[in-house]
Formats: C-alpha cells, structure tokens, sequence
C-alpha cells in the first residue's frame, strides 16, 4: 500500500484497502468472467467489445500496480474504467449485454470509497445514461431493440428499477462510511483533548 495510507486516518486506510481488494479480485479472478465474454465477443464478430474488454483488464491492471498515486486519482480511474464498460455495453448491447451490472459497481465502488457525493454525481451519470440508451433504442434502432414491442416504456420501468435499487446500494453504503468518518473525527478531537 503506499505510504501516505499509513500515515492517514483509519477510513482512508480501509477505502484504500476496499480499492486494492477491488482491483485485486478483477486482476486474479476477472479472467474467469474475461475469457469467456472475450471468447462469444470474438465469435459474434464484435470486435469493438473485445478491444473494449480487453483495455479495461488493462486499465485495472493500471490501477493494480499503479499504487503510487493518490486514493482519488486511482479511484475515479476505476470508475470511468467501469462507467465507460457499463455506458458503452449499454449501447452496443443493450439488455442482452451486462452493462447495467457495470454500472452499478460503478457506483456502489464511488459510494465506499470517495463517499456521498461521489455517489449521487454517479447515480445522476447512471440516470442521464439510462435515459440515452432508451432515446438510442427507439430513435437509434439498434440491432437488440428491434425485435421489443413497447421498448421505451420498457427501458424507462428497467431503468427506474435498476436506478432505485443502485441508489438503495449506494447511497446505504456512502451514508455507512460518511458517518464512520464523522465517528473517527469526533474520536479523535475527544482523544486530543484527553491528551
């Protein structure tokens, strides 16, 4: 871990901590999940999702040993490496791909990690993509959209669902750790003036 975290307060110790358990996991077991979407990318001539794919293994392997930088630089690095995932399988896919799962690790990793209000301006990118992504299958006509009757109204009910239970995840988990912090400071005025 870098050394400005063992100088720094406990929730910075285990936000960063929270990161590298992330990017470790993505690293050593993410292949598990990579080859085989990689493999069907490949096999349905989607070209653009592999080299997608494959640059944001490399990107977390960026972020893996890139442990020099700072907490928030590696942070949103992770997030716009998940956000662009999640936005741009959204597109190309639409609700046959896993984008929305991407981006709702997307948020929920904003939420542990840089608190509230990186949640919410997460939570409000996820909302303006979703919007997007519904204004692209009815006036896009993509590929995916076009054997769905009612497709709007569809993306708009999949949409506030998915946006509702991110937001119950995300902003749960940034209240959490938002008042931890607030616990250890109050902690530690009260220990400096014991002192």
């Amino acid at each position: 871990m870098p050394d400005y975290v063992w100088h720094s307060d406990p929730l910075t110790f285990w936000r960063d901590r929270i990161l590298f358990t992330m990017c470790f996991i993505a690293v050593f077991i993410g292949p598990l999940a990579l080859i085989p979407s990689v493999w069907l990318a490949y096999l349905e001539k989607l070209t653009h999702v592999v080299v997608l794919d494959l640059a944001a293994y490399g990107f977390v392997l960026f972020i893996f040993l890139g442990r020099r930088l700072s907490l928030k630089v590696r942070a949103w690095t992770a997030y716009l490496l998940l956000y662009t995932l999640g936005s741009t399988l959204l597109f190309v896919l639409g609700h046959l791909g896993a984008g929305y799962i991407w981006l709702f690790g997307a948020s929920v990793m904003m939420a542990s990690i840089l608190g509230f209000g990186a949640a919410i301006w997460s939570l409000v990118l996820n909302g303006l993509t979703f919007v997007s992504v519904a204004g692209f299958a009815v006036y896009g006509a993509p590929e995916w959209a076009q054997p769905i009757e009612n497709v709007l109204q569809k993306w708009v009910v999949m949409g506030v669902n998915f946006l509702l239970l991110n937001a119950l995840v995300s902003l749960t988990t940034a209240f959490i750790l938002d008042g931890l912090k607030k616990t250890i400071e109050k902690e530690q005025v009260v220990s400096n003036r014991l002192r």
